[in-house]
């Protein structure tokens, strides 16, 4: 039974949608796109501590990359961390005070530390207290934060979106700012972002990283995890994979693939996610 929505239209409509010059926050007000659930202040809870849980106990600075629609990480950092920055490449995240303030108060009520913010703060006052900051220039805000600065360093399903040509960049950097034993945690996501398979894997390299199509939301670099242990092992981590999620069979025929694509081990190709633990010995 073929789908009521097959991906060819579901990416035709997504790089029309990019290509309108509309921002990404008008989209989200009237509900048709949107980065993930971080609007939930509960679901943005249970992403920061899955990955905090591997943080070290004496780790003092925390960097999230792609914090996507919400900043909540930045209140629940507040009582385990002295710091906090959350970089992503565009200013995504809802900033209007009132969420956050709510959340400060329902932490505060059940015993948690919490700023002391009242309803007439700014977003940038908030954001202060909580000793939070936020930047929105992708890999290249990594430039803002200082050598070792960073004890702790989590994404979840963020890496993928990385532009091809920045992922070593940002490998790289990120071990610059990563302190001396620090440790970063990250979740990986390979399937497409169309139906959740491997038809972005059927595209020419120019095709797929042409300029109308990484303005999509559907972007993905299309690295394998192979790829990506090698690119952070090269920028000087080791690297642990704590969990690895496969396909029992190829969603698409490898006949189907780029000819680039073709060419890899079946093992490559039934990966479709990964949790990754870097360290900085």
């Amino acid at each position: 039974m073929r789908a009521r929505f097959p991906w060819q239209a579901k990416l035709a409509s997504k790089v029309i949608a990019a290509n309108l010059g509309v921002p990404y926050t008008f989209w989200r007000r009237h509900g048709i796109f949107k980065l993930g659930a971080m609007l939930d202040p509960n679901y943005a809870r249970s992403v920061y501590e899955h990955h905090v849980a591997h943080a070290k106990p004496m780790a003092k600075t925390l960097l999230e990359l792609g914090p996507g629609d919400s900043l909540f990480t930045a209140v629940y950092a507040y009582t385990r961390f002295e710091r906090s920055v959350l970089i992503d490449a565009g200013s995504f995240a809802e900033t209007v005070p009132s969420p956050y303030l709510a959340l400060i108060d329902q932490l505060r009520s059940k015993g948690e530390r919490m700023p002391d913010v009242s309803e007439d703060f700014s977003s940038a006052s908030v954001f202060g207290a909580l000793h939070c900051t936020y930047l929105t220039d992708g890999v290249s805000s990594l430039s803002e934060v200082d050598d070792s600065e960073i004890d702790f360093s989590f994404s979840h399903s963020c890496l993928q979106h990385i532009p091809l040509d920045q992922f070593q960049i940002l490998a790289r950097e990120l071990y610059r700012v990563t302190a001396n034993g620090g440790t970063g945690s990250h979740l990986l996501d390979f399937r497409d972002m169309l139906a959740g398979s491997l038809n972005h894997l059927r595209f020419s390299t120019a095709t797929w990283e042409s300029s109308f199509l990484k303005k999509t939301n559907i972007y993905t670099n299309r690295l394998r995890l192979g790829q990506i242990r090698h690119a952070f092992e090269e920028a000087g981590f080791k690297v642990e994979i704590l969990e690895q999620k496969r396909w029992d069979e190829l969603p698409v025929s490898k006949a189907r693939l780029n000819r680039g694509f073709r060419s890899m081990e079946d093992d490559e190709l039934l990966s479709y996610g990964a949790h990754l633990l870097v360290r900085k010995a």
